[in-house]
């Protein structure tokens, strides 16, 4: 578990502190000279009785008064001393002055944040602000974040999609987004296993197993309290057989606009580019691979960049080193347009070679995705490569689409290559809840640039990840032509950045089984 929390504001305002002190902000229109109410306060598990009211909206704005009882049942805070009668040199609004215990008439609400320990710092987000809390600490001085579109230097924010993300299945573009970042991993199985690849097939690469989308609400499991109306706080709600959580989203934090706001310290300027280091080893059977992977990730605005150089020493004598990514991003309100080098995933097979139509791993491609909501996708785009890191692979067009279905997506996939000799290559693809939070399915048939017909299925254990962290995916796969195999996948998150992975792997017909194991470690630093 990392001990430390980022929590970002992209529109309207969010008041962070530690976890060691509650805060809790709202409005209210009934205020009188030494008690405020709002029954939402009911709702908090917090005696805030000796801390401090702050009037951060309305006539009273800039006062700070310390809490001498508190009536959980009504949500009634009383304070002292009185307020003035007469705040800012004024009337208390709407014309008319405050009455001692009587309710302000008129005037609009007042706003007001509670701070159970007065001398701990809180800090207040506004638009694109950010601030790190770590465990034990106040949290740092506000500084500049990414604009909502690449949040968190992430090209594909959980919180985006809204309901997308709040399913299990191994076709959500979480899992996607997931396996390009472990894609240097990835190909060292892929480089070790290089041997059952058969020259000129479409077959592409071997992805890991994705695992769950909470690992990105993980690292802000401390309890970081951040509060704006409500008090929210910022952790991860675990999975069983409740619902999952859902994030906190900008509509849930925004207060109306035409507010005052309080002096706090300002932001400062916040850098919006990072590197990742990314050591990783893998062993199979008799076969090893060591290296590692440099990442520089930058954003600004609605555009990310990426370049990354990978390097990997092969059974301890064959080096390689290559530009593993190296693309532009660019996000707007007419759709996303990625182009350069990049990772590619085209539909929902997680773990076998021959189990999708194209398991793309670094590729040259443009690709112009649509902007639909709702968990809906379209990509089109031209593939250059889709072996950019070996030799020639697949050219042509493509078309990829997604659509949510019964708590699962549907999904299909088409290509059309360049080449005289090939077909058009498509397939169809589903993921679906077999027990809701216990056993999910997932699919893909269809036929191959090359002619070849496939099959694929296999079952992933969300059970197991929400007991043990565990992803694990069972899959039988098979084209036409080629052995059929059934293959177990195992990714475990160790915390800071650590990634084991198992597999275990057979082809139907041989006695020979082929297992490996992993390790993948991810360290960002600016």
């Amino acid at each position: 578990m990392r001990k430390r929390a980022e929590v970002h504001c992209f529109k309207g305002r969010v008041f962070v502190s530690s976890a060691d002190n509650p805060i809790s902000a709202g409005t209210s229109d009934q205020v009188t000279a030494t008690t405020l109410t709002d029954p939402g306060l009911g709702d908090t598990d917090t005696d805030w009785i000796g801390g401090e009211i702050r009037f951060v909206d309305g006539p009273y704005v800039g006062q700070t008064r310390r809490v001498s009882g508190f009536n959980r049942q009504t949500g009634a805070v009383e304070f002292n001393p009185p307020l003035p009668t007469a705040p800012m040199g004024g009337d208390a609004g709407g014309g008319v002055r405050l009455v001692a215990n009587q309710p302000r008439p008129g005037g609009g609400p007042t706003g007001y944040l509670l701070v159970k320990n007065p001398n701990m710092p809180v800090r207040l987000l506004t638009d694109n602000t950010g601030t790190t809390v770590r465990l034990g600490q106040a949290p740092t001085i506000p500084y500049n974040v990414p604009s909502e579109e690449f949040a968190m230097m992430q090209r594909n924010p959980f919180f985006a999609e809204g309901q997308q993300y709040l399913v299990t299945t191994p076709g959500t573009q979480e899992h996607q987004s997931l396996q390009e970042e472990e894609f240097a991993q990835r190909e060292a199985i892929n480089n070790v296993l290089l041997s059952d690849l058969l020259a000129g097939e479409d077959c592409g690469g071997q992805p890991l197993p994705p695992g769950g989308f909470e690992r990105r609400r993980r690292t802000a499991r401390m309890g970081v309290r951040s509060a704006l109306n409500r008090q929210f706080t910022y952790e991860t709600q675990e999975r069983g057989e409740r619902e999952p959580g859902r994030a906190i989203r900008p509509e849930d934090i925004f207060l109306p606009e035409n507010v005052q706001t309080p002096l706090y310290e300002e932001p400062e300027e916040g850098q919006k580019s990072n590197f990742r280091l990314e050591p990783f080893f893998f062993a199979s059977e008799g076969n090893n691979a060591l290296g590692a992977r440099l990442r520089f990730q930058g954003t600004s605005g609605d555009a990310y960049a990426e370049l990354g150089y990978r390097y990997t020493l092969l059974n301890g004598s064959q080096s390689l080193h290559d530009i593993s990514e190296g693309f532009l991003h660019l996000r707007g309100h007419h759709g996303q347009l990625i182009a350069g080098r990049q990772h590619l995933f085209l539909g929902p097979a997680n773990n076998n070679r021959f189990g999708t139509l194209l398991g793309l791993e670094t590729t040259d491609a443009v690709v112009y995705e649509l902007p639909l909501k709702g968990g809906f996708r379209q990509q089109v785009g031209w593939l250059i490569d889709t072996q950019a890191l070996r030799d020639r692979g697949f050219a042509g067009g493509f078309a990829r689409g997604q659509a949510p279905f019964r708590g699962g997506y549907v999904g299909y996939s088409v290509l059309a290559s360049t080449h005289d000799d090939h077909t058009t290559g498509w397939s169809i693809d589903f993921s679906q809840p077999l027990i809701k939070n216990k056993v999910d399915v997932y699919g893909e048939g269809g036929r191959g640039v090359g002619g070849r017909n496939l099959a694929m299925a296999g079952l992933y254990f969300p059970a197991l990840y929400h007991t043990m962290r565990v992803d694990a995916f069972l899959e039988y796969a098979n084209r036409e032509d080629l052995m059929e195999r059934v293959s177990l996948r195992l990714r475990r998150e160790m915390g800071n950045g650590l990634l084991l992975v198992a597999f275990l792997d057979r082809r139907l017909g041989e006695d020979n089984w082929d297992s490996g194991i992993g390790a993948l470690w991810s360290y960002e630093f600016r």
